[in-house]
């Protein structure tokens, strides 16, 4: 089992891994998010509020591009604040690194929350 770090902007997102209604995270799948496997540990740090969250990988899909990503896993399931398809593939579009999606691929992580981490386990 390995454990990963990744960044996550906007507490929301946070809360609703914590609350059940964000199920999936999804990233550009190259380096490590390319590594993660079932049963893996990752820890969401959200630094410019100072908190974050551990959950365990149940699994991981790759897809071609963030609409299929989308399409199959769910909006809400990956954007509970979102209602509208083409707002949600534009928020991941939105992403660092998205212009490398046609060469590598999307990740459908999906996450099961475990522990909250506070600003003085960062």
């Amino acid at each position: 089992m390995s454990i990963w770090t990744a960044g996550m902007k906007g507490s929301h997102h946070l809360t609703h891994i914590i609350n059940g209604r964000k199920k999936y995270d999804g990233r550009v799948c190259k380096g490590k998010y390319r590594q993660m496997i079932s049963g893996d540990m990752i820890r969401f740090v959200e630094r410019d509020e100072g908190w974050g969250i551990v959950c365990r990988i149940l699994s991981v899909h790759i897809f071609e591009d963030f609409p299929g990503m989308i399409r199959c896993k769910g909006l809400q399931n990956m954007l509970p604040d979102i209602d509208d398809f083409d707002q949600g593939v534009k928020i991941y579009r939105a992403f660092p690194g998205a212009n490398g999606v046609g060469m590598y691929g999307v990740a459908a992580i999906e996450l099961e929350f475990d522990t909250l981490i506070y600003p003085d386990q960062l």
